[in-house]
């Protein structure tokens, strides 16, 4: 079984239109937790029983470089203590959208299959190239210091990158990840895949086996029309969606197909 944590910030009757929706979809393939970053007085008015809340600022959108080291901490800890019979955990925003009700199943099947304790959009090493966050990272003494005080590899300055939305770790592997320090100031997209990786663990791109994220990207944000023609044509998920204003829409149409044509 898969945990699927997902960070947002809508309003509360949004959220449990979105936690209803995927958990009714994956049934017993995925647990659900839901991470919010909103103003708590809205998280109190939400109804899905499964949830946390934020008030790290790195976690709210409000600040830079953004962290997701308090999420992913929570969640593990979580997992541990509601969810213990879970294989593995998955990372996404509110404005990641599923399609297929298979979903899950076959997340958690292609982290398994793979060999690796990790898998992300557009995972690789970026050390000794001209992506613009390892030329920011790459002189940070206290990244630097932290890679040397628990690598395990000969080079303990090289530096991973993936995509935050969407990372998938082996339990086992988020937790050696959250053990390893505390939080340091650090972009999520650099500081997650480099620690696990000198913590010893291997990493993995799902672009290369696989075509779930085929439509998962930084930018630009699809639109409504271009999420219900992906929706017709069996796509997977797709990221970013932002139009809030239409996900109601969206998210029924969504149940009503994962209804008609159950995978």
């Amino acid at each position: 079984m898969l945990v699927n944590t997902i960070l947002i910030h809508y309003p509360a009757e949004l959220c449990d239109a979105m936690f209803e929706t995927f958990s009714s979809m994956a049934a017993e393939d995925a647990r659900f937790l839901l991470a919010y970053g909103g103003p708590h007085a809205e998280f109190a008015k939400i109804q899905y029983p499964d949830k946390i809340f934020f008030d790290d600022l790195h976690l709210r959108g409000q600040a830079s470089p953004q962290n997701s080291w308090p999420w992913l901490k929570a969640a593990s800890e979580w997992t541990r203590s509601h969810a213990a019979e879970a294989t593995a955990v998955h990372f996404t925003e509110c404005d990641h959208l599923v399609f297929r009700s298979d979903y899950w199943r076959r997340m958690e099947a292609l982290l398994l299959s793979s060999g690796k304790d990790f898998l992300g959009k557009d995972c690789f090493c970026c050390s000794n190239t001209n992506f613009h966050f390892f030329l920011e990272y790459r002189d940070d003494p206290t990244l630097l210091a932290l890679l040397g005080s628990i690598s395990k590899r000969d080079d303990p300055t090289q530096l991973w990158t993936a995509l935050g939305n969407g990372m998938l770790f082996r339990r086992e592997a988020l937790e050696a990840l959250v053990a390893a320090t505390d939080s340091i100031p650090c972009y999520t997209e650099i500081l997650i895949p480099s620690v696990l990786f000198h913590t010893g663990r291997t990493l993995g791109s799902i672009d290369e086996i696989s075509e779930q994220f085929d439509h998962v990207r930084f930018r630009p944000n699809f639109s409504s029309a271009e999420v219900l023609s992906l929706m017709r044509e069996g796509t997977s998920c797709c990221h970013p969606f932002k139009d809030r204003e239409r996900l109601p829409e969206l998210l029924d149409k969504i149940l009503e197909r994962h209804r008609v044509q159950p995978s």
